[in-house]
């Protein structure tokens, strides 16, 4: 709901709204300082109160491009489109969603003209695309210079995560992924760089921490039978899991065992499912910052749709750690 508290909207309305000081509001609407915590305080303040709405040259019909998401792996993708969706009438945008491979955008685009393009991306954007609209890459980790991006920085997320735990006096953490590294891996970001991601966090990294195998998602009961029995023999503390899908299967295996969460081992994930809140106890996990990335999104887009000769830029947003009750200090 908008908060119209000017018929034109000023930097320091906004700037009253967001507790910034104008000068930092200027900036982070020219496009510097994005992708931090008072820039998304500063855009939900400018779409409340109708900035962006009220200077838009034209509301601009927007497609978003489901685009390389298996039908296993796509909640995250919905998610971002339902915030994208949510989000573009306050930056002044008619929003049309169209799902569909790369190869259909050229007619897709023929017979749906808009002035700007955002697509949900694969989560590895390498090879170069030009597109004839200004575009916008989301959920993708991209080194392309002819698009910009925006994503969800999972390295932080990450080493946050770890450094709670930290906090609660644990050492000896494991960590759970589903697939073992490849280049293809989904969970790249966070995989690939573990070592440096437990150095960042304070803590020392050991290969025993690590529990990783190929298995088809969702029928992993034996996996993480496997997976508990090796972190207990490792003495791990609690365990980080890629994903919050496998949390009821580790509590069912955990219990099996007579021990308790998270008085004799916390548990924690990656995602902020509703899964979450539906298991007992409720999961500390890690969000996505979804409405941040959909406002860091559109103001990029709105901007080069103004003027297509800005550089490309790559905004990446910080998850933050989801405290629930799952996790406790460990037992002395």
């Amino acid at each position: 709901m908008k908060n119209n508290t000017s018929k034109n909207p000023s930097i320091r309305e906004i700037a009253r709204l967001s507790g910034a000081s104008p000068a930092t509001v200027s900036r982070v609407l020219r496009g510097k300082g994005s992708g931090s915590a008072m820039s998304h305080s500063i855009f939900q303040a400018a779409e409340s109160c109708g900035y962006f709405e009220r200077n838009a040259g034209k509301r601009s019909a927007l497609i978003i491009c489901l685009n390389g998401y298996d039908a296993e792996n796509s909640d995250c993708a919905f998610m971002l489109e339902r915030h994208l969706a949510n989000s573009a009438p306050g930056f002044g945008f008619e929003l049309k969603s169209v799902y569909c491979s790369e190869s259909e955008l050229g007619p897709l685009l023929a017979k749906h003209p808009a002035d700007g393009l955002v697509i949900i991306g694969e989560e590895d954007w390498t090879a170069p695309r030009n597109y004839s609209l200004p575009t916008v890459v989301t959920k993708a980790y991209t080194i392309d210079a002819n698009v910009s991006s925006v994503n969800f920085d999972e390295v932080v997320g990450s080493v946050k995560m770890l450094q709670y735990l930290k906090g609660l006096g644990h050492r000896r953490i494991g960590f759970f992924a589903d697939r073992a590294i490849a280049a293809t891996d989904y969970s790249k970001p966070r995989r690939f760089m573990l070592p440096q991601i437990y150095a960042l966090a304070g803590l020392e990294y050991a290969p025993e921490l690590i529990f990783a195998e190929d298995f088809p998602r969702y029928r992993h009961t034996s996996t993480v039978v496997s997976a508990v029995r090796h972190f207990l023999d490792a003495g791990v503390t609690a365990i980080f899991m890629i994903d919050d899908c496998y949390a009821p299967a580790f509590y069912e295996e955990i219990r099996a065992r007579g021990l308790n969460i998270p008085n004799d081992i916390s548990v924690v994930g990656y995602d902020d499912s509703r899964l979450s809140m539906l298991i007992s106890p409720h999961l500390t996990t890690v969000n996505h910052p979804y409405e941040q990335m959909a406002h860091e999104t559109f103001h990029i887009l709105k901007e080069r749709i103004a003027n297509p000769a800005l550089p490309r830029v790559r905004v990446m947003v910080e998850p933050e750690v989801i405290i629930r009750d799952s996790a406790a200090p460990p037992k002395k």
